[in-house]
Parts: structure tokens; C-alpha cells; sequence
């Protein structure tokens, strides 16, 4: 059963059909125009050359590619080579776009094979680094290290390092995790969210402590609310504090000690008084 893709691909391969093929002295006539600036000349003589990048296309193709979009990522190679040919190159255009043609469908299989976009010139990083140290291997007979292949290839060791343990494969949440089909990888992951009653008691005890800090006398009170900011759940520094009231670090510090205490003891006694009540 043909899908829309194979559809598309039908009408594409069907239009670009109608194009002729350049001969050698045509291909030349064109390109003498497109270097004048003429525009008419330069889409037909990209369009003359649109079978070249199917034909490449072809070597790249897989399950995970949607082959149009290869297509799409060689026209743009094809159209920059287009671009940056010269006659003076004295090759056929053919010979000089491939390159161009390759480039453009390597980067967009290689940004497409990973759910974590990677940059370009880090992708040929690693490539580099992975050619290196292959050699180095088949050279010495034993693995070389980040800093043998950072001296190779002039860069510093944590380049390379850096680059070696970057996310290039990805576990997908809903991909399966085991052999029961309703299990999916991202089930294992804790869900750290408060749940109801944890937001409630944190509520509760949030409302507590604000009310024991109104009952303590205003020094104290001052003190510790500018301290704790209990509306955003921040504690400033000895500095901080000391510096909106106008007091000296050290002074905060005795008053946070005192009131600090007074709270142990007040704890200590609710425990007690509980317990007896209890075993009462």
C-alpha cells in the first residue's frame, strides 16, 4: 500500500522529468548566463540537475529518513554549489557539486538521528576524534587517551572529552523498558511533585511557624522574618540581613541562636506534655 510519501515522491519524480538533461556545451552557455546574474538560466540549470540528487539520495535512504526531506536538504546543497561553481574550475559541475550534495544530507541524517540537537561543527568534532583515535589504536596497538588525540588534532583535552560523552544516543520516555508492553521507561522515573496532602500539611506548617514568629517580641520578629522570607522560601545571608536593618551581622546571629533555642525548647515540651497525655 503506497503511503502519502510515496505519493509526493511519484508527482516530484514525475515533474522534474520534464527538465532535459544539460549536455556539456549547454551546461557551459548556462553557467557563462548565471555568472552575468541571470536568474532564468540559474533555475534551469538547477533544475536540469534536481535527478542528480535523487541518485545520491538513494546511498542515504533509510526507515528513520524521510526520503523527500533528504531530497529537500540535497537541493540546498545542490543549489549552493550552483552558487559557487566557476567555469574556471575546468570539471564538470556534476564533479564539483557531489561534495555539496553529500554535505547537506549528512548533516541533516546525522541532526535527525538524535532527539537532542547537536551542533554541526561538533558532529564533525567527533568524527574527527573518532578517525584519530582509530588510527592511534591500529598504530600503537592499545587505546589512546583524550590528551594523545587532543594533541593530534590541536585542541585542548577537555574539547575532547567534552565531546566524546555528549547525549548522541537517546532512551525516549514511552519507549518499552522491559518485556511487559504497558511498561515504558518513562515509568521509572520518581515523580517528585508534592502530592495533595504533602501540599496541604506544607500549608499548615508554612501558616504555624508565620504565627509563632507574630507572637515573638518585635526585635526578634523583625529579625527572623527578614531572615526567612517565608513568601518566597528564601533565606538571606547574616549580610543581607544585617545590612536591611541596619544592625550588625553578629547581633542577627545571637538573635537567630535565641530564637532558634526558644523553638527546640517549646518542641521538646509539646513532645512531653503529649506523651504523658498518652500514657495518661
Amino acid at each position: 500500500m503506497k503511503t502519502q510519501n510515496d505519493n509526493v515522491y511519484a508527482l516530484y519524480l514525475n515533474e522534474i522529468k520534464s527538465y532535459p538533461l544539460l549536455s556539456e556545451s549547454e551546461e557551459k552557455s548556462l553557467l557563462k548566463k548565471i555568472a552575468s546574474g541571470d536568474e532564468a538560466a540559474k533555475t534551469r540549470f538547477i533544475n536540469s540537475n534536481l535527478r542528480l540528487v535523487i541518485s545520491i539520495a538513494g546511498r542515504f535512504a533509510d526507515s528513520k529518513t524521510p526520503f523527500m526531506d533528504l531530497i529537500q536538504e540535497g537541493n540546498i546543497g545542490l543549489m549552493t554549489a550552483v552558487s559557487k561553481f566557476k567555469i574556471s574550475y575546468r570539471t564538470r559541475f556534476s564533479t564539483y557539486a557531489y561534495p555539496w550534495i553529500v554535505q547537506y544530507m549528512q548533516r541533516y541524517v546525522q541532526t535527525k538521528s538524535t532527539d537532542i540537537y547537536i551542533p554541526d561543527n561538533k558532529i564533525v568534532l567527533l568524527r574527527k576524534i573518532n578517525e584519530v583515535r582509530a588510527e592511534l589504536f591500529s598504530k600503537n596497538g592499545f587505546m589512546p587517551s583524550d590528551a594523545d588525540i587532543a594533541r593530534v588534532l590541536h585542541v585542548e583535552e577537555k574539547t575532547v572529552r567534552d565531546i566524546s560523552v555528549m547525549p548522541w544516543n537517546v532512551i525516549r520516555f514511552d519507549s518499552p523498558c522491559s518485556d511487559y508492553e504497558d511498561t515504558v521507561c518513562g515509568d521509572s522515573i520518581p515523580d517528585t511533585a508534592s502530592g495533595p496532602e504533602e501540599t496541604a500539611i506544607g500549608k499548615i506548617l508554612k501558616q504555624e511557624v508565620r504565627t509563632f514568629i507574630d507572637s515573638l517580641p518585635e526585635e526578634e520578629r523583625r529579625v527572623m522574618l527578614c531572615r526567612y522570607d517565608f513568601d518566597r522560601m528564601e533565606r538571606r545571608t547574616l549580610f543581607e540581613t544585617s545590612r536591611l536593618l541596619g544592625i550588625s551581622s553578629e547581633t542577627v546571629r545571637k538573635i537567630e541562636i535565641r530564637v532558634m533555642r526558644f523553638i527546640k525548647e517549646s518542641a521538646s515540651a509539646f513532645e512531653s506534655a503529649a506523651e504523658e497525655t498518652l500514657t495518661a
